[in-house]
């Protein structure tokens, strides 16, 4: 019976062994989020973090085969995997594009707070509600009732409002001159330059004498 467990021990450690000489070069990386930096942007950052990472290892060392680089966030003391890259050196050299040996993690949108804090910003803040000014009607002065005498009734006089009163404009006709074509000459009248004498009292009016 020992033995029986002797040969499964060391048979499962000889595949132990020839799983971990298979499995490809591991790289573990970590970002932190910038200030003000969305998920999009953290993520665009983690994938070109990769590619260089993997261009570099197989450059550096031409016996490396394959290669795996794990990217992992952190923001605020959260920590949580952003992407994994898995690839060989034959099909990195035929294809040297990191979204197609890529496996995103979704959740760590979730995990690493993203969507919490954006939220926050997003949020509409509410405008705070007008204190009511509602007017105070006047109160009446109290009356102190004098015994024997009755109140008078305190009447209220409508207030009238004068109507603006209109003064008549006059309109005042400028004099028009008529022109010098509109005068109508008039005939002219000889005045006698002499004027006779006058007879006195027992005279004869004589003739006038044209000199």
């Amino acid at each position: 019976m020992n033995k029986f467990f002797g040969l499964i021990t060391l048979f499962g450690g000889i595949l132990t062994s020839g799983i971990t000489l298979a499995n490809p070069t591991e790289v573990n990386l970590s970002i932190n989020r910038q200030t003000s930096e969305n998920y999009e942007q953290f993520v665009q950052r983690a994938q070109t973090l990769a590619t260089d990472t993997v261009q570099q290892r197989f450059k550096e060392n031409n016996s490396l085969e394959e290669l795996r680089v794990l990217i992992v966030g952190e923001n605020q003391g959260a920590i949580a995997p952003v992407l994994t890259v898995q690839v060989n050196r034959d099909n990195w050299n035929n294809e040297p594009n990191v979204k197609r040996w890529q496996n995103l993690y979704p959740y760590s949108k979730d995990l690493l707070g993203f969507e919490q804090q954006q939220a926050q910003m997003t949020e509409p803040t509410e405008p705070a509600s007008p204190i009511p000014t509602d007017e105070i009607p006047a109160s009446e002065p109290e009356v102190t009732p004098i015994p024997g005498v009755t109140p008078i009734p305190t009447t209220t006089i409508p207030t009238t409002t004068p109507t603006p009163t209109t003064t008549p404009t006059t309109t005042t006709t400028p004099l028009t001159t008529p022109s010098s074509t509109e005068l109508v000459p008039l005939p002219s009248i000889k005045v006698p330059t002499t004027t006779p004498p006058i007879p006195l009292p027992n005279q004869r009016l004589q003739p006038n004498r044209m000199k």
